[in-house]
């Protein structure tokens, strides 16, 4: 019996070995003093050593210590190192068998991982500071841009109130279109930064309890001479039994003024008004124009940025087409909804609607 055991040990050995000397990657077995008793063609050229055996593991490999080798092949488990030979690095697995008393060493060529992990982490850190430049640049924008414009344009309003009596009535079409272009530039500028902001999702929401009805009325205001230049009635029909929602202002204000904006822009005649009601937990507030309408080809494309119905440089009207895709995004990432029905020539209905508080 004894002898056919030996035989059995024998022939597992055998199998051992033959199965080490075909792994492609290097294999060492190890006793439990830490001497290497068996290793494999690859194993050798690792070390650069025709015959490693008899070698301690912790004086070829630094990184393997004799304390770890003794521990693992004593107590049974496993344990991960990582070396670096020349210019390639290798993931090791040290087992222990403590039923035959010694540990199995088995290695793989991470090299190429360890590449690709060196590029993600270059990636990163790239991405990391190219997301603290534009920060830093819409920031920068935002201030260096807006100031200095609101400066122009309220000196502006201050030299024709001080200078109305004494400035040539042929020169106030000048202060007039100072204006404009000043406004103008504002809402390009405004509008290009917001979206970049949405865009990156570095758009701040400052969620509150509003009356949006109270925030719609000051626009009676500020578009009255808008529409009063183009003979418009521009009015406010208020429906609204409730109209507190949980929303960021400065996102509601932006939206409607876009939507009032492109009204008043697009009607040559007739009435622009915003209509505002209440449906179970909704309240919407609609902004309705006799204006130009809009095609059914066009409306699916109507939300997409910097898109246009008329382009190119003989268009009749002015705009960078980001109003209504600044919107519809705005809009949504303060749970909303926002819809349009419209024919050509007959004017437009746009409306948005949020959840009631």
């Amino acid at each position: 019996m004894r002898v056919e055991q030996q035989n059995f040990r024998l022939q597992q050995a055998e199998y051992m070995a033959l199965f080490t000397e075909s792994d492609p990657d290097p294999v060492f077995r190890i006793d439990l003093s830490g001497k290497i008793i068996l290793t494999n063609p690859p194993g050798m050229q690792l070390l650069a050593s025709t015959n490693v055996t008899g070698h301690n593991i912790s004086d070829v490999i630094k990184e393997i210590s004799f304390k770890d080798v003794e521990e693992l092949i004593t107590n049974g488990g496993s344990k991960e190192f990582v070396i670096n030979r020349g210019n390639r690095f290798f993931k090791f697995i040290l087992r222990g068998i403590p039923k035959l008393k010694v540990g199995h060493l088995y290695g793989s060529d991470i090299t190429e991982l360890k590449e690709q992990e060196k590029a993600l982490i270059a990636a990163v850190k790239k991405a990391e500071d190219s997301e603290k430049l534009k920060d830093h640049f819409l920031s920068q924008m935002s201030h260096e841009i807006r100031s200095p414009l609101n400066s122009i344009l309220g000196f502006n309003r201050i030299v024709q109130e001080e200078l109305k009596d004494q400035i040539p009535q042929e020169l106030m079409p000048i202060f007039a279109s100072i204006d404009s272009s000043g406004k103008r530039l504002y809402r390009t500028i405004d509008l290009n930064l917001n979206m970049a902001m949405v865009l990156t999702d570095n758009f701040k929401l400052r969620p509150q309890k509003l009356n949006l009805v109270e925030l719609v009325q000051p626009f009676l205001i500020e578009y009255r001479h808008y529409a009063k230049e183009k003979n418009i009635n521009f009015y406010l029909e208020n429906h609204c039994e409730n109209p507190m929602a949980e929303i960021d202002q400065y996102s509601f204000v932006t939206i409607i003024q876009n939507l009032i904006d492109n009204a008043i822009k697009y009607t040559k005649a007739g009435e622009v008004k915003i209509i505002t009601k209440n449906t179970p937990g909704k309240i919407h507030i609609s902004v309705s124009d006799t204006g130009i309408g809009i095609s059914d080809e066009y409306k699916n494309k109507l939300f997409d940025v910097f898109s246009q119905e008329v382009t190119g440089y003989s268009r009749p009207y002015d705009g960078n087409g980001l109003g209504l895709a600044l919107s519809k995004r705005l809009v949504e990432i303060n749970h909303g909804q926002i819809s349009v029905t419209s024919q050509k020539g007959e004017g437009s209905i746009f409306s948005v609607s949020f959840n009631t508080i």
